[in-house]
């Protein structure tokens, strides 16, 4: 009896992962950028700086990387630095008070990165965390085949995904950037805009992998976790679920 009972729990437990399963979805967002100086990877660079940025998060992480390429320090002033998303701008800095043994002080919205070194400076806002939804799209896909079976089509198939101009985008954003040579008094300022190229909606099944093979040692190996089939610098997801 107490076999039948587990056998019944476990059943359960399956059907409800397997419609667990099914009530998740991904809405995945390809970006690109208006500015000639930014590269496919992401990458602007000058002859004082490279920024690089790596979008891939759940609504999109406007943060980046500031190498500093002179041979003296750089110092970024984050009060002037902003992340604008359809016109609406988002401080980079948020001012805050923090206690030392000497009582309340207030940070200070300049930070230095040292000559041929690197600074990661984060952003707290999302760059696009709404369901794009388009009457002729899908919102949920149901795909029973695999991604090896469907990938050649996917992307160009209009009833799960659509293309965009900076025009026609449902997403259109810049970082605004300041910094300043040593002591120079005098700001450089860098923008870099971006747009959301395309939208496409998936399956969990599609969107997410569970095992990948890698080679170690002349070794191919098989590795179980949880891993983004398309996570790219240039990309980035929200996850959904059916109503």
């Amino acid at each position: 009896m107490k076999k039948r009972i587990v056998l019944v729990i476990c059943c359960m437990a399956l059907s409800w992962m397997a419609m667990a399963q099914l009530d998740v979805f991904y809405q995945m967002y390809d970006v690109e950028s208006t500015d000639a100086a930014v590269n496919r990877s992401m990458v602007y660079s000058d002859q004082n700086c490279t920024i690089t940025y790596n979008f891939w998060e759940e609504g999109g992480d406007a943060g980046f990387l500031f190498q500093n390429n002179t041979d003296g320090p750089i110092f970024v002033d984050l009060s002037k630095t902003f992340l604008v998303c359809n016109g609406i701008a988002y401080d980079f800095y948020q001012s805050r008070r923090n206690k030392d043994g000497n009582g309340y002080h207030v940070e200070t919205g300049d930070f230095c990165i040292p000559a041929h070194a690197a600074r990661y400076v984060s952003c707290d806002y999302p760059i696009y965390k709404s369901i794009f939804v388009n009457c002729d799209m899908g919102l949920y896909p149901i795909v029973n085949f695999s991604w090896e079976k469907v990938k050649d089509e996917y992307f160009n198939d209009p009833r799960v995904s659509e293309r965009f101009t900076p025009e026609t985008s449902p997403m259109v954003f810049k970082t605004i950037i300041y910094y300043r040579k040593g002591s120079a008094a005098e700001d450089i300022n860098v923008v870099n805009e971006f747009y959301i190229s395309r939208v496409t909606n998936f399956s969990k099944n599609l969107f997410v992998i569970h095992k990948i093979k890698e080679t170690r040692c002349g070794k191919e190996e098989t590795r179980n976790g949880t891993w983004f089939r398309f996570s790219q610098k240039s990309r980035f997801y929200n996850e959904y679920h059916a109503e």
